[in-house]
C-alpha cells in the first residue's frame, strides 16, 4: 500500500495546482515523443501516419490548455477550500503520481533527467 498524503485534508487549490503541474509534465513528455517520432513518421509516408502526428500535436495542445484551466481554477478557489486527499488519490495506480499530487514529492518539469528504465 502506498503512503497516503499527509495531512489527509489538504488545500483544494494546492492539489489543483499540483495537478496542473503534472499535466504540464505530461505535455513536456509528449513533446519529446513528438520530436522523436516525427522524423520516423515523415520517412514512412504510410497512410494515416500524418494524422497520428497531428493527433500527437492536438493532444499536446489539449494538455497545455487543461493545465492552464486547472491553474486558473486553483487560483479562484476561496481560501480554506479543502479536499480529502487520501480518498481522492487512493484509486491512483501510479505511486509516484500519487506522491506528487499528494505533495510528498515535487513535480519535475524536466523529464529528460529522470532515470531511464530501458
Amino acid at each position: 500500500m502506498r503512503p497516503c498524503p499527509e495531512p489527509q485534508v489538504q488545500s483544494a487549490g494546492d492539489v489543483l495546482a499540483r495537478a496542473a503541474l503534472e499535466v504540464q509534465r505530461c505535455e513536456v513528455m509528449l513533446r519529446r515523443i513528438e520530436t522523436a517520432v516525427a522524423p520516423m513518421i515523415a520517412a514512412e509516408r504510410r497512410e494515416g501516419c500524418s494524422h497520428a502526428l497531428q493527433d500527437i500535436d492536438l493532444l499536446g495542445q489539449s494538455l497545455a490548455d487543461i493545465a492552464t484551466c486547472l491553474t486558473g481554477v486553483a487560483g479562484q478557489l476561496p481560501p480554506g477550500a479543502s479536499v480529502d486527499a487520501r480518498s481522492l488519490l487512493a484509486p491512483l495506480r501510479l505511486d509516484d503520481l500519487c506522491q506528487r499530487l499528494g505533495g510528498l514529492m515535487a513535480v519535475d518539469l524536466r523529464p529528460e533527467e529522470r532515470i531511464a528504465l530501458f
